[in-house]
């Protein structure tokens, strides 16, 4: 080889690696665009979206209703109003309240589709204790050509009470009649304040309950100074099969409690006890605005 073709073949040799650190930024640059594609050549599909819950064809307004503090008043309700956002006509089939003092009044119990709605739950004042309250309700409604088909909804009504002026004792009644035997009971009105009301009577519209006002004379003189104004006395006795309600309406000389309402169910024979009508805790509601609740 002559001096001149080795000092040539030198001479490239040594401005290779000159020529590959001119390139190594360009390959640094191109490298994150080439990562790139290939990940999305390699990585996940797309999934198909699992198939949606059917929404309910009610669609409420509101789902709780808080009247904070009321005055006092014989009673207050709550108001639920709703759209029928479906393509086929809805019956609101019933209402299951965590209480039996709450009563109902529906507006109406088929709503077209695109058509509102609207019911009431109503509380009386006269048989609670103040404070903060809470009552649930579950509206329970479906197609009316398909009672198989039932969709269900959670409501909340609170409302914080004044102190007590008048109270109905107790707030509700119950009564299992398992046979014909007579079963009897008493429900006793109290007035806290300085001027007191008068019983006038209690009547009911139930065939299965008997009511009467006991004379003033039996109060004794205890119950009198506690605000004792009258007495019941409740009388249940043979009943159908199943589960019976009614309501217990008292009049008084009051211009404010002039009406005093006292839920009751009866359990007849082989009727089993049903969640919903708590007489223990909270209290009763009537208004003589509202005429469902009996039998």
């Amino acid at each position: 080889m002559s001096q001149h073709s080795a000092d040539t073949a030198t001479h490239n040799k040594n401005k290779q690696p000159g020529r590959v650190q001119q390139l190594l930024p360009l390959f640094a640059a191109m490298f994150p665009v080439l990562f790139g594609l290939g990940f999305q050549a390699a990585g996940p599909r797309p999934q198909q979206l699992k198939d949606r819950p059917e929404r309910p064809p009610l669609a409420f307004h509101h789902y709780m209703v808080n009247l904070g503090d009321v005055p006092v008043e014989r009673s207050h309700a709550a108001s639920f109003s709703f759209t029928n956002r479906g393509e086929q006509a809805i019956e609101l089939r019933r209402l299951e309240t965590s209480c039996g003092c709450l009563t109902q009044q529906f507006e109406q119990e088929v709503i077209a589709p695109g058509e509102d709605g609207r019911f009431r739950l109503w509380i009386q004042t006269a048989s609670q204790s103040a404070g903060d309250k809470q009552y649930t309700c579950k509206a329970i409604y479906g197609p009316v050509n398909d009672p198989n088909i039932e969709y269900k909804t959670d409501l909340v009504f609170r409302i914080t009470l004044p102190e007590q002026s008048v109270v109905v004792t107790p707030k509700a009644m119950i009564f299992h009649q398992p046979n014909n035997q007579v079963t009897e009971r008493t429900v006793a009105v109290t007035d806290l304040r300085s001027k007191r009301l008068r019983v006038l009577e209690a009547t009911t519209k139930s065939k299965l309950l008997q009511v009467n006002v006991l004379e003033p004379s039996v109060l004794t003189r205890t119950e009198r100074d506690e605000g004792v104004v009258g007495r019941l006395n409740v009388a249940v006795g043979a009943v159908p099969q199943g589960i019976h309600n009614a309501v217990i309406l008292i009049k008084t000389d009051d211009e404010e409690f002039d009406q005093l309402a006292v839920p009751v169910r009866i359990y007849g024979p082989k009727a089993t006890t049903d969640a919903g009508f708590d007489h223990t805790d909270n209290d009763i509601g009537k208004s003589r605005d509202v005429p469902k609740f009996e039998d």
